[in-house]
């Protein structure tokens, strides 16, 4: 099992959330979906579960709001391409403005670079395939940063749902 950092965790009292968590469930009782706000009240974290219990996708916002991350799970927890072709995203602002939007492969492998300009228009965009060399250093890999479980506690501290990539 992919060890995941991913904790719909009870917030200490002096990080409680401006805005509730919300929780939607499938007819079996299992979380279909999850959403954690900061203190601001902006989304931050969000994961979607298949009906089995397995985590589907996940995705992470900046304090801002803007999305961060986002990736993609089959059912054994294992990064999995989706139907736009990339298993896991990631996005970095400055100012407010996307500069860097990279996609990675079900395999981890860095395939996609793309570069904005500061008023957020694309720039140009580098493609990997197999045999480009790459960076090493820039692999997605699921089990580095823990993004495989997922507990769902409501505001009181109970345990409402959890949830796994590999149920």
């Amino acid at each position: 099992m992919i060890a995941l950092g991913f904790a719909l965790a009870t917030m200490a009292a002096d990080q409680l959330s401006a805005k509730e968590d919300e929780f939607e469930y499938w007819p079996n009782g299992s979380v279909r979906e999850g959403k954690r706000y900061n203190p601001q009240g902006y989304l931050f974290e969000q994961v979607n579960c298949r009906a089995d219990g397995t985590i589907e996708r996940r995705v992470w916002f900046d304090e801002l709001g803007n999305k961060s991350a986002e990736v993609n799970f089959d059912t054994q927890g294992r990064l999995d391409d989706n139907i736009r072709g990339w298993a896991a995203m990631r996005w970095f602002y400055k100012d407010g403005v996307v500069r860097i939007r990279t996609a990675y492969g079900e395999d981890g492998r860095l395939k996609e670079r793309k570069f904005y300009s500061e008023g957020g228009n694309l720039l140009g965009t580098q493609y990997f395939d197999d045999d480009s060399p790459g960076d090493e250093r820039d692999r997605f890999d699921p089990t580095r940063a823990g993004y495989a479980e997922a507990q769902f506690y409501d505001t009181n501290g109970n345990l409402v749902g959890a949830a796994a990539a590999d149920n």
